[in-house]
């Protein structure tokens, strides 16, 4: 018997209460923690997020001059060279069409994600000492992945626009979803004028501190399972780990490919 309009919204309504409740409760969270972040000083909340701004940005570099990315990145063009033999470097990719591109993207997003899924297992896998630095191998690894999947549609990150932009990528990437929509807009608007870079002014800010602390939030749980073992091993601290790392490289891969498809749609107008 099919259902009335008037049916539909009544069944609806739990759902909408807990929606609302769920909104209720994350604006809370949000106020809590501004209210946290307004007892300290400007001067040092400005200072916070410039070193964390300039710490992103100096692993980026730092990660562009590895011999891991720099074979990576040509592994890429030899890849490409099954479409087109006349590639010679990475922004000659943008010459194959997209469909193309997504072949060469959706292979690396592959490895990336199953990389974090081992990563998150070994890191949480019960030593304290690996545990402690999850976090910032887990970084490493995803401003990595959005290095790749740019690579993948041609863009170069060595420049310095294209390296403040994979930084924001994976800042809109890594905050939570309801700030996402803002931050993505964002994103697009600075893609347009490229010529505009100002590097002083923040990438990161309030709203990613919840990633921060959802990882922090993460370590502790793992911290506290790490004791719970099958056959020796702690199996399930070593799966919130590995699901949790693989959940986020899967958002900032996703993002990334969503990018610079982006890119490439408005270069080809």
């Amino acid at each position: 018997m099919p259902v009335s309009a008037e049916d539909g919204r009544v069944l609806a309504g739990p759902e909408r209460e807990s929606a609302v409740f769920e909104d209720g409760l994350k604006r809370k969270y949000d106020l809590w923690l501004e209210e946290i972040f307004s007892l300290l000083p400007e001067d040092v909340q400005r200072k916070f997020w410039e070193s964390l701004d300039d710490w992103l940005l100096y692993l980026e570099i730092l990660i562009q001059q590895t011999g891991f990315q720099k074979k990576k990145v040509r592994q890429i063009t030899e890849k490409a060279k099954i479409f087109a033999e006349d590639i010679e470097n990475i922004e000659d990719l943008q010459k194959l069409p997209l469909h193309q591109l997504n072949v060469l993207a959706n292979q690396e997003i592959s490895e990336l994600k199953l990389f974090s899924l081992l990563q998150g297992a070994v890191q949480c896998s019960g030593n304290r000492l690996m545990l402690g630095l999850d976090l910032p191998a887990m970084t490493v690894l995803n401003v990595r992945a959005v290095q790749t999947v740019a690579a993948a549609y041609g863009f170069d990150v060595r420049k310095p626009f294209e390296t403040v932009a994979a930084l924001k990528v994976f800042h809109c990437a890594t905050v939570p979803k309801r700030f996402q929509k803002q931050y993505w807009e964002e994103l697009k608007a600075f893609a347009e004028k490229q010529e505009e870079i100002d590097v002083r002014k923040p990438i990161t800010g309030l709203p990613w501190m919840n990633h921060l602390l959802v990882q922090l939030f993460k370590g502790f749980v793992v911290h506290m399972l790490r004791k719970k073992r099958y056959n020796g091993w702690p199996l399930l601290s070593m799966a919130i780990g590995g699901w949790a790392n693989f959940r986020v490289t899967k958002d900032v891969t996703d993002l990334a490919k969503r990018f610079y498809q982006y890119r490439l749609s408005r270069g080809n107008e």
